[in-house]
């Protein structure tokens, strides 16, 4: 019973996460793209968010609980 109560936290938390996440890397490709000269300081770092939160974001809800299934049997 305490693991299906775990999986039902577990599912209704991740949504508002992958929502915050996708609408922080939806708002950064218009600042990627602008060739202005202030926005060609701010692009390296718009890429790095873009990419670090994508990447956290596969590992969190992908990985991580793959790995803890494969080795918690």
């Amino acid at each position: 019973m305490a693991n299906s109560e775990s999986d039902s936290v577990r599912r209704k938390a991740s949504g508002p996460k992958i929502a915050t996440k996708l609408t922080t890397i939806a708002g950064l490709p218009p600042l990627m793209a602008e060739q202005s000269l202030q926005a060609q300081v701010l692009i390296p770092l718009a890429v790095s968010i873009a990419f670090g939160l994508m990447a956290s974001t596969v590992l969190v809800l992908l990985v991580i609980p793959c790995l803890y299934v494969t080795l918690a049997d």
